[in-house]
This record gives C-alpha cells, sequence and structure tokens, in this order.
C-alpha cells in the first residue's frame, strides 16, 4: 500500500526567509505560502492507523505522578522522567535496559540533594552510559527558590551514581534551570525559560556545560542576538556535536507576528559558541507557538508549532529545516493527514536519519477527547510523505499519548503521562517499539510488521 502526500514540499518549503544570525536586524518579509492549507482546511486523508499496546506493570506507581513527563532513549537503555512521584517527592528518573525481547528496570535515579517538589525528570536526556534530569524547582543558591538545576548521573557496569550537580551561575528566583535538556557525550545543554535578561522577564537563557573526567564546567551562556522579554528562549533545546538548537517558542521576529515563536541555531568553534541562524516559520502568525519543540540530527532540523492553525485553531503543525554548509533553509510543512482544530501536532518531536516522529497529544481518537496520537514522516529526497498514525490500544480520554517521545533509530519512546494505569489515575504508561527486523522499513501502511510492541507502566 503507498503512501499519500499531505503537503509537498514544493507547495510550501521556501516561501519566507531563514535569516542568518548576521542579518538577524532585518524585518522578514511575511508572503504566505501558494498552495497552503489555510485556518480550516480540510485534512485529505484518513491515514494508516498503527495501535501500539501490552504493558508491563512497575512496582511503585502513584496516581498522578505522571510517568513519562519526559523520555529519552540510545540504543538498549531508556530514561524515563516521573517529576511528581508521590506528589511530595523531590521526582525521580527511572532506567530500563533492553535485555532480549523485554525491557527492565535498572535504576532509580534521585537526587542526593532532593527536596520535595523539586520536579527532577521534568526533563531528560541521555548519551551512552550517560543521564542528565532536569529540576526546575529545585530551590538551589545562588537563585534561590525554583532557580532550578540539572543532575548528571553516570553508569558504571550496571550501577548509576550522581556525577554532578549543574545550575546556572547567575540563577534567580522562578528562573527554571533545567525546564529542558540536552546530552551528546561530553557537552550538556540546560534550557533556563523564565530567566530574566536586560530585555525583560522570561527572556529565557540555555547553558552549555562540558565534561573533563568526571568534572563539568561551564562553557557558555546562549542568548540571542536579539533579545527580547516573554520570548522563552530554553523552553526546548537539541543538541548534536557543535550544533545546538534552541526554542522560543513566544518569540517574534523583527517585525513578526505577536508571540509566534522563533528557534534559533548556535554553533561551537574551539570553545566559542555564535549564533548561527534564527530560524522562522515561512508563514508564521500571531500565537502559534514555534519552538515549543526542537530536535536535530545532522544536518535537518524539526520544530513543533502546536498553537498553529492550518486545519483550525490549535491544530498544530512541524517545520523541518536543512543547513547547507551554515545556511539554514525551510525545507517543508509536516502536517496529520487527518488533523483537527486543537490537536496540538508539534508539542513533541523527534527525527533521525530520513524519519520524523510528531506528536499530537490532543488528538481526539477511538479511545476518547485527547486521548492523543503520533504520526510517522519519511523523506525521500526533499519530499517528505506521512506514513502510519501511531495509538495506543488501550488509549483513553485524557491520555495525552505524544506529549512527549524519542526515537533514536532504532527505538521509538511515546509517552501517555496522564493515562490511567492499576496504580492510579493519570500515573502515566510509556509505550515503545525498536527497530524493524532487516529489510523493513520504520514508516510501513501493513500494521503487521508492528509487532513486539510493549508499554512500562507506573
Amino acid at each position: 500500500m503507498g503512501w499519500t502526500l499531505a503537503l509537498s514540499a514544493a507547495a510550501f518549503g521556501l516561501c519566507a526567509p531563514v535569516m542568518p544570525a548576521s542579518a538577524s536586524t532585518q524585518s522578514p518579509q511575511y508572503d504566505g505560502c501558494p498552495g497552503s492549507l489555510g485556518s480550516g482546511s480540510t485534512p485529505p486523508r484518513t491515514p494508516d492507523q498503527v495501535l501500539l499496546h501490552t504493558e508491563l506493570a512497575a512496582p511503585d506507581g502513584a496516581a498522578n505522578e505522571a510517568f513519562g513527563y519526559s523520555v529519552a532513549v540510545d540504543g538498549d537503555t531508556m530514561v524515563i522522567g516521573a517529576p511528581f512521584h508521590r506528589r511530595t517527592d523531590p521526582g525521580v528518573g527511572y532506567v530500563f535496559v533492553r535485555s532480549g525481547d523485554a525491557w527492565v528496570l535498572q535504576a532509580e535515579l534521585v537526587a542526593a540533594d532532593g527536596q520535595s517538589y523539586d520536579e527532577l525528570g521534568i526533563s531528560a536526556a541521555i548519551s551512552g552510559d550517560t543521564v542528565v534530569l532536569g529540576a526546575p524547582d529545585d530551590d538551589t543558591p545562588p537563585g534561590g527558590r525554583d532557580a532550578g538545576s540539572a543532575y548528571v548521573f553516570v553508569r558504571s557496569g550496571t550501577t548509576w551514581t550522581q556525577e554532578a550537580k549543574l545550575k546556572a551561575p547567575d540563577g534567580g528566583r522562578f528562573f527554571g534551570f533545567g525546564y529542558s535538556v540536552a546530552i551528546d557525550g561530553d557537552t550538556i545543554l540546560v534550557g533556563e525559560v523564565s530567566a530574566e535578561t536586560p530585555a525583560g522577564e522570561d527572556a529565557g537563557a540555555a547553558y552549555v556545560f562540558v565534561r573533563s573526567g568526571a568534572t563539568w564546567k561551564g562553557q557558555a551562556k546562549l542568548t540571542p542576538l536579539e533579545e527580547t522579554g516573554g520570548a522563552e528562549f530554553g523552553r526546548s533545546v537539541a543538541l548534536q556535536g557543535d550544533t545546538a538548537l534552541i526554542g522560543a517558542n513566544f518569540g517574534q521576529a523583527p517585525g513578526g507576528p505577536r508571540e509566534s515563536g522563533l528557534a534559533y541555531a548556535f554553533v561551537r568553534a574551539d570553545d566559542t559558541w555564535t549564533e548561527q541562524a534564527m530560524l522562522v516559520a515561512p508563514d508564521a502568525q500571531a500565537g502559534d507557538s514555534f519552538g515549543l519543540s526542537v530536535a536535530l540530527d545532522a544536518e535537518t532540523a524539526v520544530i513543533g508549532a502546536a498553537f498553529d492553525d492550518p486545519y483550525g485553531d490549535a491544530s498544530g503543525s512541524a517545520y523541518v529545516f536543512v543547513r547547507d554548509g551554515s545556511t539554514w533553509t525551510a525545507q517543508t510543512k509536516l502536517l496529520a493527514p487527518d488533523g483537527a482544530i486543537h490537536d496540538e501536532l508539534g508539542w513533541s518531536v523527534a527525527v533521525h536519519d530520513d524519519i520524523a516522529v510528531i506528536g499530537s497529544n490532543c488528538s481526539d481518537t477511538v479511545g476518547g477527547s485527547n486521548a492523543g496520537a503520533a504520526y510517522m514522516f519519511r523523506r525521500s529526497g526533499s519530499t517528505w510523505t506521512p506514513g502510519p498514525k501511531l495509538l495506543a490500544r488501550d488509549g483513553a480520554a485524557g491520555d495525552w499519548f505524544g506529549r512527549p517521545l524519542a526515537f533514536d533509530g532504532s527505538t521509538l519512546v511515546i509517552s501517555a503521562n496522564e493515562h490511567d494505569t492499576p496504580a492510579g489515575e493519570n500515573a502515566g504508561a510509556v509505550y515503545l517499539r525498536w527497530a524493524p527486523q532487516p529489510g523493513r522499513d520504520w514508516v510501513v501502511a501493513n500494521t503487521s510488521r508492528y509487532a513486539d510492541i510493549e508499554s512500562l507502566t507506573r
């Protein structure tokens, strides 16, 4: 069975500029896109659906702990955040490892100095034997109440230990350092979404830390060349090699629509980071929240705009940008083939090679209102085509399936952190699927190829 293109790259790809850092003071032209779908447009088709099912119970789950609020995966290791564990606990990160055809719990990561309501696990990232967990409500000096922190854990054999606690040297009350985290090798990127800067409150910032031996040191504080108060720079972060991608979902380009959102690419040369480009949605509209989520793989960036209105209010979308040398260009806009009002497609995004996975956590499905879904897309050349729509077989109203997700090319992890389990209401669940058999593709319409789906529940 073939696929029908939801929206062609040719119809949408290059109708507005991607502004390099050197041109960031210029006002972009918002011309709209010929042939693009307007507000309230009818989606072109109903996609093939793949149901993810089977639940594995975990030992100490509880109601309202939002197991799966954050997820990250690297090879045979996965980390899952539960920032509201037992409601008053500091939060926890759970490490699962693959053993044959099963995923087993290896460790529960907790902060050595954790306090109630720190919300450890709001964000999570993993690279090899290193995990970083954000705790944006940690009351830590020098910032004080809810200044935030991030904790680094390392594995030796099967044992995990805390290696470091990271914090902003110039943090402040309610700055929320740790709201977003990313890691690649010996480099960590941490978003401080509510940081106050000379530009104003909630302008946001991001910090880079590097490791030498077992010691982590701050390398850089990243802010846009043109900061704006309320932009929430650092809402989302991604990191690969010497490139960082940072979302500012309430930012706006000079002369652009209010709170349409922006994303920024920074690059490192030696130990110095510079802004390479400010990425702007080609058809930006006020309140789109472009930059709410970001993902990066090689020369491809995917940026979510969950409150974009292609099929009506907050139906959502995601944009693909590609880099050639130091120039970033909009390649296409991804839409759900069956998108609808308030679906919020783009709340979460992931990309690996030529496959993108986009979360739509408020989609109404057979499970009920806001049960949630995720969509797979595949690129051939410069053209992206939609694959199947992913659903939880036991999805129910208010599950928010697809709110966080992660994909490393061999394992796909999708959370439903408000899913009700035997442990209680909103205990949360995480669904996953690992690499297909040799010769089989990830993006297929034949659902029989999606066997061995598991979910881990708290």
